[in-house]
């Protein structure tokens, strides 16, 4: 959020929710996202399925995701 970087550790077989639910666990615990509120992963403009792993996903090592409100039209 905001442009704040955090680095996570996954696995390719990971899904995108997966990861989805540590950022937003993450973030949450630091004051700066609602944690209540529905958000997204996005990669290159493009929202990323939850259900996918992030290697059907095209999330690859050092890869570099956002993290963008779903209510929002437009941010993810």
């Amino acid at each position: 959020p905001n442009g704040a970087p955090e680095t996570f550790s996954s696995n390719p077989t990971d899904t995108v929710a997966t990861l989805l639910a540590r950022a937003v666990e993450k973030f949450a615990s630091t004051g700066q996202i609602n944690p209540q509120e529905a958000f997204n992963l996005v990669l290159h403009g493009r929202t990323l399925d939850g259900a996918s792993t992030l290697a059907d996903a095209g999330v690859g090592a050092g890869a570099v995701l956002s993290l963008r409100s779903a209510r929002v039209p437009g941010d993810g």
